[in-house]
């Protein structure tokens, strides 16, 4: 009979290497961006303990890894089996021991999942809502265009008193009092950042280029300028991921001006600026739930490539 067993990944003497390479093979596959040396730095993370994680063996192989970010009172988690065989098992093993013992201090979880086979995550899938933990489903859905440099966008004209800039130009706490403020007004409110200093965190990083090489001309924003000032109403962030392909990180357009064409605007701007760069593929994710995003997008010629499930617990009043 196999031996299995459930440890935190700091005392693991095994091999954390290769799990976390299929991990980062997997996250790549569904199209999120993955840091050139995330493998290394997590596993080095992991190793000290400044990252936590638990993990399923088989005969000292690792066969499930769960890695848990911890942001303030909430808990980012993701799920992996880096092996096809019976994973239902290993998968129930460590996300029992998430919900009935969550990180002190928590009160929501954010779970995401993935595995080393389709097959293995579409069983994965199915299984999770019949264990009987108290979640709620977001759906995710990876959007993808074709960009052709012999039919470029045409460029939408803003409505008057508005006008393109780049959105580099504004300090990053600027920015993220745009976002924060255009998420709390949607569907997807608090589903990135809970407050206003994550949401800078956040953007802060991605115009660093920790997720790939931040494009600034696939980055416009869009300013108001009543009363001779300038004042952010919405920008795009735009990365590529690899020669050719970019992701569309963030867009955002303030709740007091929507409905004025200045995100369909701003969504062929970076569209252009991307292919001026040589993109060729752009992708995004939105969620299910926000239907008037889904909308420009798809009127932008985006289709739908991936849908992904978000699992959320959250701690009882």
């Amino acid at each position: 009979m196999p031996i299995r067993r459930r440890e935190a990944a700091q005392g693991f003497s095994g091999d954390l290497h290769e799990p976390l390479s299929l991990l980062s093979h997997a996250l790549r596959r569904k199209g999120e961006a993955v840091p050139t040396d995330w493998v290394e730095a997590t596993e080095e993370s992991l190793r000290a303990g400044s990252m936590r994680a638990m993990l399923t063996t088989v005969d000292g192989r690792v066969a499930g890894l769960l890695i848990n970010t911890i942001r303030g009172t909430r808990c980012f988690s993701h799920l992996f089996l880096s092996t096809s065989g019976l994973p239902e098992e290993d998968a129930r093993s460590l996300l029992d021991g998430l919900f009935q013992e969550p990180p002190p201090g928590t009160r929501r979880i954010d779970l995401t999942l993935s595995a080393v086979s389709g097959e293995a995550e579409e069983r994965l899938r199915h299984a999770i809502p019949t264990w009987g933990y108290p979640l709620h489903t977001y759906e995710r859905e990876r959007m993808t265009l074709r960009l052709d440099s012999n039919a470029p966008p045409d460029q939408p004209p803003l409505p008057p008193g508005y006008r393109f800039c780049r959105v580099v130009k504004f300090p990053v706490g600027i920015i993220a009092s745009v976002d924060f403020r255009a998420f709390e007004a949607s569907p997807d409110r608090g589903l990135v950042a809970d407050t206003l200093s994550e949401d800078e965190r956040i953007l802060n990083e991605l115009m660093r280029g920790s997720l790939g090489v931040f494009v600034a001309d696939g980055s416009p924003g869009v300013v108001s300028e009543e009363g001779g000032g300038e004042d952010l109403m919405g920008f795009i962030l735009s990365l590529e991921l690899t020669p050719g392909r970019a992701l569309i990180a963030d867009v955002a357009v303030a709740p007091e001006v929507r409905r004025k064409g200045i995100g369909h605007a701003l969504l062929h701007r970076a569209l252009r600026g991307l292919l001026a760069r040589g993109v060729h593929e752009a992708t995004l994710w939105v969620t299910t739930a926000n239907v008037g995003a889904r909308a420009l997008y798809e009127r932008c010629g985006f289709i739908t490539t991936q849908r992904e499930p978000i699992y959320i617990w959250e701690a009882p009043p």
